[in-house]
């Protein structure tokens, strides 16, 4: 991430409407800027090459290129971006998949201006972000619904903090850890949710 105040954004959806109507919510939030915007996916990689951005917000569903596609192409290729998804999708399939795809995000896109700039401040800052309403429970077969998931000790105490909507910074206070440890322990806790039975 950029050192300065301001975080640049680029903003990638098929539908142009969609775009300027985000344009339209987001330039109301203090600290962000949109660096770009594009319909085509495959152009998005293009143009940031030349001029890069702190934070990728992209639609899930588009033509050529799906957002999982495109999360994982910029991950690759500009590891330092971080990933907002914004959906019409509530599947818990398709939020793990982006999740998975390296996404730090995901919000529906009937979210409001002040639902965004939390999610645009809490990723800014390298934390996980999941809008209100957003379905990230797995929906795995009848059959795996009574599996077991072993979660550590350690696991178990984040998993409560995080229940009482507890951010990083604040969890790795409580448990003196450090805030990246904290990072570890939600992505192996979201591995073991939305990976294989145990």
């Amino acid at each position: 991430m950029k050192s300065a105040t301001i975080i640049s954004l680029f903003i990638v959806d098929d539908h142009q409407v969609v775009i300027d109507s985000l344009r339209l919510l987001l330039n109301d939030i203090p600290g962000f800027i949109i660096a770009g915007e594009t319909t085509q996916p495959l152009l998005a990689m293009q143009i940031l090459e030349s001029s890069p951005a702190d934070i990728l917000i992209t639609d899930v569903s588009m033509p050529v290129m799906n957002g999982v596609e495109l999360t994982k192409a910029v991950k690759q290729k500009f590891a330092s971006i971080k990933i907002l998804a914004l959906s019409m999708f509530n599947d818990s399939r398709v939020i793990a998949e982006m999740m998975d795809a390296g996404a730090s995000g995901y919000v529906l896109k009937n979210s409001g201006k002040q639902e965004m700039a939390e999610a645009l401040n809490k990723i800014a800052r390298g934390e996980i972000y999941f809008g209100p309403g957003v379905n990230v429970r797995p929906s795995l077969p009848v059959e795996h619904d009574q599996r077991v998931i072993k979660f550590t000790e350690r696991e178990q105490e984040v998993i409560k903090l995080v229940k009482k909507d507890m951010d990083d910074h604040e969890i790795a206070a409580i448990l003196n850890l450090s805030q990246r440890t904290v990072e570890i322990h939600r992505k192996n806790i979201r591995n073991k949710k939305f990976g294989e039975p145990q």
